[in-house]
């Protein structure tokens, strides 16, 4: 019979008492000694899924666009109604297209830069930080969502001035 805090050779994992406390898959487990209330918390703090996930879609996201944007910056994409910023003063002409979109593509770099830094950030935060739904998700979102706008946002007040 296997005593709390010792691993079941069956599966691998520890057997827990009420006096251990556990976390979710990549912690260490801690028993604790009697009269402590099993409140302590001895775990290592490590990464768990939900900062691996949205570290690596910031920092894939903030490759894409980057990836994106260089042709724009380079001024390669001649005008089109499918790729680039489309506002009715870029679509005037093809030098207005140009400058807008190369303008367009800089902040979206600076944003990507950005958002790759979110991402690297994502692996240094507290695990604990990721189990609550709406603070894990405006982490993990939030900087794709507001850096996008952002960059959007500061290339129509740009384009507005042609």
């Amino acid at each position: 019979m296997n005593t709390p805090g010792s691993i079941d050779p069956a599966s691998s994992m520890s057997v827990h008492d009420t006096r251990a406390s556990s976390c979710y898959n990549c912690c260490y487990t801690a028993s604790f000694p009697e009269g402590s209330g099993g409140r302590a918390l001895y775990e290592m703090k490590t990464m768990n899924h939900a900062n691996l996930l949205y570290a690596l879609m910031n920092i894939a996201s903030g490759l894409l666009f980057i990836v994106i944007s260089v042709p724009l910056v380079l001024r390669r994409v001649g005008m089109n109604y499918f790729y680039g910023f489309r506002f009715r003063a870029s679509l005037r002409s093809e030098d207005n297209w140009f400058a807008i979109n190369a303008y367009g593509g800089r902040q979206l770099i600076i944003c990507s830069v950005l958002m790759i830094a979110a991402g690297v950030g994502c692996l240094f935060l507290p695990a604990e930080v990721f189990y609550r739904k709406a603070v894990s998700l405006t982490i993990g979102m939030g900087p794709f969502t507001v850096l996008v706008l952002v960059a959007t946002f500061r290339t129509y007040l740009f384009a507005r001035s042609f």
